[in-house]
């Protein structure tokens, strides 16, 4: 951001697009979550992901279509000049970096990788026993290979 009466000024994506990170973590998160769900959950997640990917395409086109609303607070508490239009009038440029398009391009992927998720869900092996909610059946085999491991099976 470069302004008539401060010169220039960095402005962060935690600033310019605070939601985006958020989204973003959330989106992972959703990765390690689909790897263990069945396929009822596995597509409420891809919808959900869908979600995200779409969050993170709107917040950083809305940072790229009006810059100047994007950097306001940064400008604001450098120059302490309040108001949407009277920090406007100060600015005199802005100029971007490659990250937006970074952004826009994860964004891309998380929505893809959602749509692709919920098209193959069907097809994805199912979770094992310890994540699939069902209970663990004890057998005299599972004891012999608890008690040849070492473990005991009477605990």
């Amino acid at each position: 951001v470069r302004g008539m009466s401060f010169g220039a000024l960095a402005v962060g994506a935690d600033i310019a697009a605070p939601s985006v990170t958020a989204l973003s973590v959330a989106g992972l998160a959703l990765v390690g979550a689909v790897a263990i769900a069945n396929t009822v959950v596995r597509r409420v997640l891809a919808a959900i992901q869908l979600l995200l990917g779409l969050g993170v395409l709107i917040v950083t086109v809305r940072a790229l279509m009006d810059p100047i609303t994007a950097v306001l607070p940064t400008v604001s508490t450098a120059t302490g000049v309040a108001g949407s239009d009277s920090l406007a009038a100060l600015v005199g440029s802005v100029d971007g970096s490659v990250w937006p398009w970074f952004s826009l391009a994860g964004g891309a992927v998380l929505m893809l990788t959602a749509a692709w998720t919920f098209m193959t869900a069907r097809n994805w092996p199912g979770s094992g026993s310890k994540y699939g909610g069902q209970a663990i059946v004890k057998s005299p085999v599972s004891d012999w290979d608890a008690l040849s491991d070492g473990a005991d099976p009477t605990d």
